[in-house]
């Protein structure tokens, strides 16, 4: 038998190193895990219609434990900034989106409407199995923010990924 190696080790296939799993602080109360993951979830009262909810929601526990827990004020506040680049990301291809749309006679929203489903979709169940890690005490990072919000709350050197 023969070792094989993985030409790109991390990158699935025989021989891929799983990614490490999130840290875990320790030491937290059931309380603190609890409103690190409504800071989470509370953003899906924005997506059943309350207008704001989704950016008002991270807000509420990051207000009440900023100076309290470190655990819920980072979570709360990656969770407040993927809200808000979910937001400007989903303004910027609006236009683009409304022009196809226009130009196709209304081919072209039939054809993105699929792709802006699964968007969604991915957003909600991004949010949700964030929101489990936290109510498992997992310092688990949303991609792009998660960093930067990792340093604001815990002093570290923040480099972009």
């Amino acid at each position: 038998m023969t070792d094989r190696q993985d030409p790109a080790p991390g990158r699935g296939g025989i021989g891929a190193v799983p990614p490490e799993p999130a840290p875990v602080e320790q030491g937290l109360s059931d309380e603190e895990r609890t409103w690190g993951m409504f800071a989470h979830l509370f953003v899906f009262l924005g997506y059943i219609g309350l207008p704001f909810a989704n950016w008002i929601g991270p807000a509420i526990p990051y207000f009440m434990y900023k100076d309290k827990s470190r655990f819920v004020r980072f979570h709360a506040l990656q969770s407040f900034a993927f809200q808000c680049m979910v937001w400007i990301l989903g303004s910027v291809l609006a236009v683009p989106i409304v022009l196809i749309g226009v130009f196709t006679a209304g081919i072209g929203w039939l054809l993105l409407f699929p792709v802006l489903v699964a968007a969604w979709i991915g957003t909600v169940v991004y949010v949700v199995i964030l929101g489990l890690k936290a109510n498992k005490g997992e310092l688990a990072e949303y991609a792009v923010v998660g960093a930067w919000a990792r340093q604001k709350v815990y002093q570290e050197d923040w480099k972009p990924v």
